[in-house]
């Protein structure tokens, strides 16, 4: 009898997001990788070769022994939490008669879907009488340099010289290190972005893969498949478009945080972060699709490539590093959410020319308020101009010029480039958008009067103009972008 055993780390972002100080951010995320690969291998001491998934926060591992399997799923939940304290550990077990099966998985996944939905106590609670960390409300354990330290904290602190993660990313010029600051990230103004990027759809591509060399080397190829890629398209993006700041600093304006599976999450100056981001997206789909042919052929694929979205949360340096990952996932989801609706919509419109996979798009967002809020209250209470139901969520952004599906990236920067031409009435437009939310006629008479002063920016300016059908104006994206390049506020 063998045994399929499955492991997901919850609370990561969490975790890794629990104060705004980068070095406890970056010692989090090493600790973070350790629990899915090295750890989980000195702990386990199980044959590498039965090791189906290690990594981002998800293990799936085939077992010979029942006495391993009672081994694990009873301590290693508690190892792990020792390792990261405020993470928990949902675990799944299938039993396997003969060889693993396309069934077995989908078995073990529902099993997995339905303990991550039951409540897992925190192992480690402490008395009312013990005070606190004033970062993150955790029971302190000592006092550093007069500071108040929990658990979690010294570890992170004692992981943030190990370089786990940095070596993922590898740069021409290795001279250059990476921030151990925000401020080394931070440029004339004080915006960062934290982005966050998923694959679309694997499950399905996973359900679809060939097995005639057998389960577990098929789901085995994979894994490695997705984590090589990732990492591939996370080196192209960044050799292509972070540079080190040339103000005397020697770091490189860039963090990374999550590099595993099919997941991205990082930190970066929000000028470079559209840029960083559709490079991403668009070396991860070629680095998929090659790879995919290599290891599967032509001939045994349904699907011969895959995509993913992304959400860019364009925050203060000072802004709670949790709710901006938190919005970042979310415009991720909303991106994923779209471009699915998108894709079948044009699939079904169409006889030639469907496509496989999901189009491949960007969704971001400028925070402008102290307001911690959901992307759908944002949606609600900033993105709509309800007195002339107006809606300034134009995105998300194909990263593909191509189709006329949806709106691209290249579409958007062609605004911009115009928003950012000589005399052009870049202060109207912000009015413009302001008198929308209070009264269309008013706002109206404002936009005949610009394009009375401005007839040679008529054409141009159209663009900005929204359609009586979607009711959508690109402008509000556009002046988003263009304060955070040129420094704005």
């Amino acid at each position: 009898m063998k045994y399929l055993y499955g492991a997901s780390v919850q609370g990561i972002q969490s975790f890794i997001f629990e104060t705004n100080e980068l070095s406890d951010i970056i010692g989090a995320s090493e600790i973070v990788e350790y629990i899915c690969t090295k750890a989980f291998k000195e702990f386990n001491n199980i044959d590498k070769d039965n090791i189906i998934l290690s990594a981002a926060g998800n293990i799936r591992i085939l077992v010979n022994d029942i006495k391993d399997i009672e081994q694990l799923v009873l301590k290693f939940p508690k190892y792990a939490q020792e390792l990261a304290p405020g993470i928990t550990i949902s675990q799944a077990v299938v039993e396997i008669t003969n060889e693993l099966k396309k069934e077995d998985i989908i078995t073990l996944e529902k099993k997995l879907k339905i303990q991550r939905n039951k409540i897992n106590r925190f192992s480690f609670i402490s008395a009312l009488g013990i005070e606190r960390s004033r970062k993150s409300g955790n029971s302190a354990i000592c006092r550093l340099k007069n500071v108040l330290e929990d658990k979690s904290s010294i570890l992170k602190k004692g992981k943030s010289n190990d370089t786990q993660l940095e070596k993922k990313i590898i740069h021409k010029d290795q001279k250059f290190t990476f921030p151990r600051n925000l401020s080394d990230i931070t440029d004339k103004n004080s915006w960062i972005a934290v982005i966050h990027a998923d694959g679309n759809d694997l499950g399905k591509t996973i359900q679809a893969l060939p097995t005639n060399k057998g389960v577990k080397q098929s789901l085995s190829s994979f894994s490695k498949i997705i984590e090589n890629s990732t990492l591939k398209a996370a080196n192209t993006a960044f050799n292509e478009y972070i540079k080190p700041e040339v103000n005397n600093k020697k770091y490189y304006p860039f963090r990374p945080v999550i590099i595993g599976g099919d997941d991205l999450t990082v930190i970066c100056r929000a000028d470079i972060a559209i840029h960083f981001t559709k490079s991403f997206l668009e070396n991860f789909e070629i680095e998929t699709s090659k790879a995919l042919l290599e290891n599967f052929g032509t001939k045994n694929l349904k699907y011969k490539k895959i995509t993913a979205c992304a959400g860019i949360a364009f925050v203060k340096e000072k802004y709670p590093f949790h709710y901006a990952v938190t919005l970042a996932e979310e415009l991720c989801s909303y991106a994923k959410k779209i471009s699915k609706e998108k894709t079948k919509e044009h699939n079904l419109k169409t006889k030639e020319n469907k496509l496989d996979y999901v189009i491949p798009s960007i969704m971001f967002h400028k925070t402008t308020s102290s307001f911690v809020n959901s992307f759908k209250e944002i949606q609600q209470r900033e993105l709509m101009a309800n007195a002339s139901n107006v809606d300034f969520c134009f995105g998300p952004y194909a990263i593909e010029n191509d189709l006329r599906i949806m709106s691209s990236i290249k579409y958007l920067y062609s605004c911009i480039y115009d928003c950012n031409l000589h005399d052009f009435p870049r202060s109207g437009l912000r009015k413009w958008l302001s008198l929308l939310h209070s009264n269309e006629n008013t706002a109206n008479q404002l936009w005949d009067r610009i394009l009375q002063i401005n007839k040679s920016y008529k054409n141009k300016l159209e663009k900005f103009y929204y359609d009586n059908e979607s009711r959508q104006t690109i402008a509000y994206d556009v002046l988003s972008i263009l304060s955070l390049t040129k420094g704005g506020s």
